[in-house]
């Protein structure tokens, strides 16, 4: 059977009393000392890795670009492995759809590898093609696993106004396991209505999906046919925020449907903060944004340039710190 929708959470009192302090990637003393040795950390993506001219003028008329091969056989491996360790600690109080951040909290390892997938270079050149821009802001990573027999179903609905969203299996996936279903080319009507609810049957998924500010939306009236995009592990997908996308429950006895889930925005967009829960104490913290390339508008310095200890220019609302991460540090800049 599908896994029903529960409630996580504690009131927001006892969450600001229960802060966890580990805010950025390898925060920790054994983070920080592997920071240094990356290079001789187990390679992640596919080096012939690239989004061409033709890819990108198909994700501009459909709204989605399919890529195969993005992570490397052994990295599908070794990432399932390390997965398997958050799964195996993670707390009631945290969704297995919903794991937020994890590259913000780490593992007990000392390779932050979703740091290292989120912040490749070959990944940020694609992200900065789609969104127009060098400067480039990650604002959420996400692991989103679908167990055999369950999982949500998750409703059309649109992401954010201006950013792109970026999803890599680490199972092959279809229908049947939980894969992304898309409307082709409907991200040219922008963005659409939320579909009105019925309370009699709709209002505890609403509840569900609100702890995640998805809204379900009406796609009533569109003519595109919904294409389900079965993907091979380690490969990649990209959509335009625009475009509504769902996707339904495991349906499969045996296999698994795991995946990651990035977000990227224009450092000029508007901030997206908040609380989160930690994947293994269940206790909220503060998620960041972290400027992964480029020059941040209230900095006063490039994500590639930061000197140890000296902190940016910004506005009064803001406040900006060093985060460590493999082979250098990268501002985190967010709301106050």
């Amino acid at each position: 059977m599908p896994k029903r929708y529960a409630s996580q959470g504690t009131s927001s009192r006892e969450g600001k009393r229960r802060r966890d302090s580990r805010k950025t990637p390898g925060a920790s003393a054994k983070g920080a000392s592997a920071a240094g040795g990356a290079q001789n950390m187990m390679p992640l993506i596919d080096p012939d890795f690239v989004v061409t001219a033709t890819d990108h003028a198909f994700f501009a008329e459909v709204g989605y670009l399919v890529k195969p091969k993005f992570l490397l056989p052994a990295a599908i491996d070794y990432i399932r492995s390390e997965m398997e360790q958050v799964y195996r600690d993670l707390s009631p109080a945290v969704h297995d759809e919903w794991v937020m951040s994890l590259h913000q909290t780490a593992t007990s390892s000392e390779d932050n590898w979703l740091w290292r997938v989120a912040t490749a270079p070959s990944l940020l050149d694609a992200v900065e093609r789609i969104l127009g821009t060098p400067d480039i802001v990650l604002f959420s990573t996400q692991l989103a696993t679908k167990r055999p027999g369950q999982g949500t179903e998750v409703p059309w609905h649109q992401d954010g106004e201006r950013c792109c969203t970026v999803w890599i299996p680490l199972d092959d996936v279809s229908d049947r396991t939980g894969a992304l279903r898309v409307l082709p080319g409907m991200h040219k009507h922008g963005r659409l209505p939320f579909r009105h609810l019925d309370p009699s049957d709709d209002l505890t998924a609403f509840e569900f999906f609100h702890q995640y500010h998805l809204y379900e939306t009406c796609i009533r009236g569109l003519t595109a046919t919904p294409t389900t995009l079965s993907l091979p592990a380690g490969g990649l997908e990209i959509h335009n925020p625009a475009l509504p996308h769902s996707s339904g429950p495991n349906r499969s006895r045996h296999r698994w449907r795991r995946a990651l889930v990035l977000r990227y925005q224009p450092a000029t967009e508007p901030l997206v903060s908040g609380d989160i829960r930690h994947w293994r104490s269940g206790r909220s913290f503060s998620k960041l944004n972290y400027l992964v390339r480029g020059q941040h508008p209230l900095a006063d310095r490039p994500a590639d340039s930061v000197p140890r200890g000296d902190a940016p220019h910004l506005a009064d609302d803001c406040r900006a710190g060093i985060a460590r991460r493999p082979g250098g540090e990268v501002w985190y800049i967010d709301k106050r």
